[in-house]
């Protein structure tokens, strides 16, 4: 038998993907491009270099830009779409869930799509879900509060939009503040007074 693997080996001014195969021999190790395939001439053909470095290299564990555009265009928008449209014709209130959780996916993805920094990627969840949960579940309550009645579709939202926003919330807070795991008072005080 036949043992194929993915490969990667780096040229002068470019970098090669390529297949490899072996018989389970280092002698009978074949690159299926061509033992010296190189798009310039006097680059390296040992696969097994390391790759240059990439400004990429900090969120190289990411999937690749082109599949994170696809879960944005083939998953997100549509489940967003056909959430809001069930939603809005047969007055599910559960659809909430779908939007709620479908536009944090999206709107995390779209910033994986941007970034290049491993060290904003932590800082960006911590914030961006804990301002997002807070937000909702403060424009719900000021909604149910200002409004004597509300219609029919948002009562029975009630119950989703505050079980979510508030665990949300509820997790988000633990983690900002590393409650209960940190010795520091502080986290402590803002934890009680929230």
């Amino acid at each position: 038998g036949r043992l194929y693997m993915k490969a990667e080996y780096t040229c002068p001014t470019t970098f090669v993907r390529t297949v490899l195969w072996t018989d389970g021999t280092a002698e009978g190790l074949t690159n299926l491009l061509g033992s010296d395939y190189c798009p310039t001439p006097g680059g390296s053909t040992d696969p097994f270099e390391p790759a240059p470095p990439s400004v990429f290299d900090d969120v190289s564990d990411l999937p690749p830009r082109n599949q994170l555009w696809g879960l944005v265009f083939l998953s997100c928008v549509p489940m967003l779409t056909s959430a809001g449209l069930v939603l809005w014709k047969f007055r599910m209130p559960g659809m909430f869930f779908n939007l709620y959780c479908g536009f944090a996916v999206l709107v995390v993805t779209l910033f994986f799509i941007g970034t290049i920094e491993r060290d904003a990627v932590e800082v960006f969840m911590k914030t961006f879900l804990t301002i997002y949960s807070a937000g909702a579940l403060l424009a719900f309550t000021l909604t149910c509060l200002l409004r004597e009645a509300l219609p029919d579709l948002l009562e029975s939202m009630q119950d989703w939009v505050i079980a979510l926003t508030s665990l949300l919330l509820f997790v988000m807070i633990h983690i900002d503040l590393e409650v209960p795991s940190t010795d520091t008072a502080w986290p402590w005080v803002v934890y009680a007074l929230t």
